[in-house]
């Protein structure tokens, strides 16, 4: 089996990436991750805690290349983090203007608030912790 993929010239795998994609190239674990953020109004509550939690955690990490990749909006192409974010708030903003009375349970604090409002509160807080977090990398490193 070897030796036939040897002599095939592993034709099967594709190595020929383009310049866009080995620079942008997370890995597939952050890309999955990202990957669902744009989702986030239509997730369960507890699903965007360990999401927004994990994203969190990975930008603590005092790596050069974590945080050019996820944090740094300075850059030509803007992170997918940041852009998916964005949609996600005009996400929000379209659901909200749609109906008047998620709109007004939002404003309220109830105890029973639906899950978009939820994931709304929880989307705006975890967007200051990456600010937070932002912050305090550009003053260290």
């Amino acid at each position: 089996w070897y030796q036939r993929r040897v002599r095939a010239g592993y034709s099967w795998i594709s190595t020929q990436k383009t310049e866009a994609e080995v620079t942008n190239d997370c890995g597939i674990f952050l890309r999955k991750v990202i990957e669902m953020v744009p989702s986030i109004p239509y997730q369960s509550y507890e699903v965007n805690m360990y999401l927004m939690a994990l994203i969190s955690e990975i930008c603590y990490i005092p790596h050069t290349s974590v945080t050019i990749y996820l944090l740094d909006t300075s850059l030509p192409p803007s992170p997918p983090l940041f852009k998916h974010l964005k949609d996600v708030a005009e996400q929000f903003v379209d659901i909200f203007e749609a109906s008047p009375t998620l709109k007004e349970q939002l404003l309220s604090v109830e105890e029973d608030m639906s899950d978009v409002c939820k994931a709304a509160t929880l989307s705006e807080e975890f967007c200051k912790e990456l600010a937070a977090i932002t912050l305090v990398k550009s003053t260290t490193f």
